[in-house]
């Protein structure tokens, strides 16, 4: 009975944004590890945030997919983030959008850390997969 009560309650997406193989923020992406409860977190050291989000649906978007770098450690921008609001037909998905005058690829999803590459993000998988087989 609690159990969909405390789902509902957690509703956080995974924030960061990195650019390259060595990226925090790039896949395959690594959950961050929990801080121990009381110890401080050295600044600097921390690069991916699990924030609260309110509206419940993140996104995952990756600038730079359809173009080839010759510089593997310029290569393909990652960001994950909470979404200001849910898409109008509330259905995750993923495909490639205009975003700031650039083509990026978008997934977004609704759940708790859902943009961190499990679950949905299966289907994340799927869909790059489709996606670069027409490329």
């Amino acid at each position: 009975l609690l159990f969909p009560l405390l789902t509902q309650a957690l509703r956080r997406c995974y924030s960061c944004r990195s650019r390259g193989e060595k990226g925090d923020c790039r896949d395959t992406f690594m959950r961050p590890k929990t801080p121990v409860p009381g110890l401080p977190v050295e600044s600097h050291t921390k690069f991916v945030d699990e924030l609260p989000c309110s509206t419940g649906w993140c996104s995952k978007i990756m600038e730079g997919v359809d173009k080839n770098f010759g510089d593997d450690d310029y290569g393909i921008a990652t960001e994950r983030q909470c979404m200001s609001r849910a898409p109008s037909d509330l259905k995750e998905r993923c495909a490639y959008v205009k975003r700031f005058h650039k083509q990026v690829f978008m997934c977004f999803c609704k759940g708790d850390l859902c943009n961190g590459g499990q679950g949905v993000q299966s289907s994340w998988v799927v869909m790059v997969v489709a996606v670069l087989s027409f490329l």
